[in-house]
């Protein structure tokens, strides 16, 4: 069953208004599986793969064959890893945005703390400089 974000990508498809960016985004595909992107832009390609089929695909296929060889060099069966290669896909992209909200997390923290730094500062500075302090009187 197709859903409606497929279905506006299929109508899209159909005109052709969105195959450029199609294409911009199955250049990324490597980039994204050698994790060589930076944060907004994979951002960016994830949301695009997880609403247009095609891309997806494109994704899948790379992935299965990056996946392949690793686990030819490892020499553990291919045949067992295939029947999984979409869930590790998901579990893939799921790694990523997790990665990325948390990165996200810690720069919001870090922001948050040297405010709480600046504001703690100046507000020991103005009550110094007001002589409210108890050990200058």
């Amino acid at each position: 069953m197709i859903n409606i974000k497929q279905k506006v990508i299929i109508i899209y498809l159909s005109n052709g208004m969105i195959e450029l960016e199609c294409r911009e985004y199955e250049k990324q595909v490597q980039s994204f599986l050698k994790d060589e992107m930076e944060d907004t832009q994979m951002l960016a390609f994830m949301e695009h793969v997880q609403i247009c089929p095609r891309c997806y695909e494109e994704l899948e296929i790379y992935h299965s064959v990056y996946d392949g060889l690793e686990l030819m060099e490892q020499e553990e069966p291919l045949m067992e890893h295939l029947e999984f290669a979409d869930a590790r896909l998901r579990y893939l992209l799921e790694q990523r945005k997790q990665r990325i909200a948390g990165k996200r997390a810690k720069r919001i923290v870090l922001w948050l703390l040297l405010f709480l730094c600046l504001a703690g500062m100046l507000g020991i500075g103005g009550v110094v400089m007001s002589g409210e302090a108890g050990f200058l009187g």
